[in-house]
C-alpha cells in the first residue's frame, strides 16, 4: 500500500494535507488552520474596547505607577480632534493636553498647551531661536512616538526623544486630560502630579 502527501498553503492562512491512498483509490483532504491571528493576539495587552495597546501607552502607564501617581485612565470611542476627545471623557476642553510635535532646522520639540487654546508659531520660532519651522509629519509621529495624529501624549524625555516645552495655560489648571497614545484611551490626573514626572520648559506659546 502507497500513499503520497502533499501540503498546500492557502491565501486564507490555512494549510491543507492532500493524500492519496493507492489501495482504496481515495483521496481524502484536511484543512487545518495555521496558529490564528485572534490566538496569537490573546496575550497582547488590549483596553476595554478591543484595542491593542502600542508601547508608548503601556510605558505611561508604568512610570506613573512607579512614581505612586494617582489617574483616571478612560477607554472610549476614538476621538482625534481636542473637540471630539473632551467629548469623549466628559470633560471641559480647558484641561486637555494639546500635544504639537514641531521640526526646527535641529531637531524635533515638543509643545503642551490647554487644548482649548490655539498655538502661536511666531511665539515658538522666538523660543526656539528658529527662522524655519514645520508640524512633524503623520509618517514622523509614528516613527518616533509609534501613534497616529491625535494621539500623540504629553511626555518628553521620560517616554519620547524629545525636549518637553509647557504653557503656562496647563498649570492653570488642576487637571490634565490627554491621549495616552490611543485615540481610544485617556489619562486624567493632577496637574501638579504631572509635573512630578516630565522635566519642561515652562513658557508662553499660546495665542
Amino acid at each position: 500500500m502507497g500513499a503520497e502527501w502533499e501540503i498546500r498553503f492557502g491565501p486564507d492562512n490555512r494549510f491543507r494535507i492532500f493524500y492519496e491512498v493507492d489501495l482504496i483509490a481515495h483521496i481524502s483532504v484536511f484543512s487545518f488552520q495555521e496558529p490564528s491571528e485572534r490566538a496569537l493576539a490573546k496575550n497582547i495587552p488590549r483596553d476595554k474596547m478591543g484595542n491593542s495597546e502600542p508601547d508608548i501607552t503601556k510605558k505611561i502607564r508604568a512610570l506613573l505607577n512607579e512614581n505612586s501617581i494617582t489617574f483616571q485612565e478612560i477607554d472610549h470611542e476614538p476621538a482625534i480632534t481636542c473637540e471630539q476627545s473632551a467629548k469623549a471623557r466628559g470633560c471641559s476642553q480647558e484641561i486637555g493636553g494639546k500635544s504639537i510635535l514641531f521640526k526646527d532646522r535641529s531637531d524635533f520639540r515638543l509643545f503642551v498647551m490647554s487644548a482649548a487654546l490655539q498655538v502661536d508659531s511666531k511665539k515658538v520660532r522666538k523660543i526656539l531661536d528658529s527662522s524655519w519651522l514645520r508640524f512633524a509629519t503623520t509618517k514622523e509621529l509614528w516613527e518616533m512616538a509609534g501613534v497616529e495624529k491625535g494621539a500623540l501624549p504629553p511626555f518628553g524625555r521620560d517616554i519620547l526623544p524629545v525636549d518637553l516645552y509647557l504653557d503656562e495655560s496647563i498649570l492653570k489648571n488642576d487637571k490634565i486630560a490627554f491621549n495616552a497614545g490611543m485615540v481610544t484611551k485617556s489619562f486624567i490626573m493632577k496637574v501638579k502630579d504631572y509635573l512630578k514626572v516630565i522635566d519642561p520648559i515652562i513658557c508662553s506659546f499660546a495665542k
